[in-house]
Formats: structure tokens, C-alpha cells, sequence
């Protein structure tokens, strides 16, 4: 009932990621791992407002995402949400079947309204992750990606920027 405001709590202790599979099936054809969590939600009469608090963090986590083409396993992440609107992601690693990567992030709400982005991701020279393209593989790549993306005051228009240096070996 959209008239009603919510309140909601989660606690989770060693979690098990799989049992969210079926929520998140659009984006990823397996994931698995261990979640903790401490968050509140709070959102306003006609969904209008809210605020969010609290910590997600995965551990051991693996996962298959299709639009990559690629397996992830000793997953890491730590969400750390203040009620004010800032979103941090942190400490996020992955390992691919050969490869690995690094990222973090953080994003500005306004209520539950994206204000603002940020984020970088990092695989290392000598850990370069394996492109493919529908499951064949083409390459490795390797490199820094910076993005930054910023909603305008009128809420209708996004700006991005991203800047990176990549090297990628067929």
C-alpha cells in the first residue's frame, strides 16, 4: 500500500547470497556467498522520501554475470549506507576463472533519488581478466576505469564522465 509508510529492518548473520537468486535472475545466472548485514529503511507515505542506514558486507562470494561472460569466485564487497544519503562501496574484489579485479565507489541520494556517482575499477597488468563475446573468448584486458555521474537539478538529465586507461592483448 503506497499510502502507508514503511519501516524495515535487516539483520543477517553468514547469509546465504543464493537464497536472492531468484530476485536478481535478470543480471546474474549463478551467485552464491555469505552475507552480513545491519541496515533500516524508512520510506515515506506515497514512497515520495526515505532514508537508509546501516552496513551489507559479502564474503566468499561467487558469481556468474551473462553480460560478461565470465565466472567470479572469492568475491568481497562492503556497503556502508549513512542516513544523510551517501552510499559507500568499498573493498570489492573479484577473481575470474584466470584474472582478477578491484573496485570501489560512492553515490549521493537525495531520498532514494541518485544525486551523484563515482567509481573506479582496477585489473591489475599482470592479473588481466579474459574477454569474450557470447562465451567465446577474444582477449584479456587490463587497466583503470574512472567514472563519475551526476543527475542535473531538474532530476531529467544525467551527466557522465568516465576516463580510463586500458590495454587489452588478442
Amino acid at each position: 500500500d503506497e499510502t502507508k509508510r514503511v519501516e524495515a529492518t535487516v539483520l543477517a548473520h553468514n547469509f546465504r547470497a543464493a537464497a536472492l537468486l531468484p530476485f536478481v535472475r535478470e543480471v546474474f545466472d549463478d551467485l552464491d556467498g555469505r552475507i552480513d548485514a545491519s541496515a533500516r529503511i524508512h520510506v515515506s507515505e506515497g514512497l515520495a522520501d526515505g532514508t537508509m542506514d546501516g552496513a551489507v558486507e559479502l564474503t566468499n562470494g561467487t558469481m556468474e554475470i551473462p553480460a560478461l561472460g565470465e565466472e567470479f569466485h572469492d568475491v568481497h564487497a562492503r556497503i556502508d549506507i549513512k542516513p544523510w544519503g551517501t552510499v559507500r562501496i568499498q573493498q570489492v574484489r573479484a577473481r575470474g576463472l584466470s584474472g582478477r579485479v578491484q573496485a570501489e565507489g560512492n553515490a549521493k541520494l537525495d531520498g532514494f533519488r541518485l544525486v551523484s556517482a563515482d567509481g573506479k575499477i582496477h585489473i591489475a597488468d599482470r592479473e588481466r581478466l579474459p574477454i569474450t563475446v557470447q562465451g567465446v573468448p577474444i582477449g584479456e584486458a587490463s587497466g583503470d576505469v574512472n567514472i563519475a555521474v551526476k543527475r542535473d537539478i531538474d532530476g531529467k538529465t544525467v551527466d557522465i564522465e568516465r576516463d580510463y586507461t586500458a590495454s587489452r592483448t588478442v
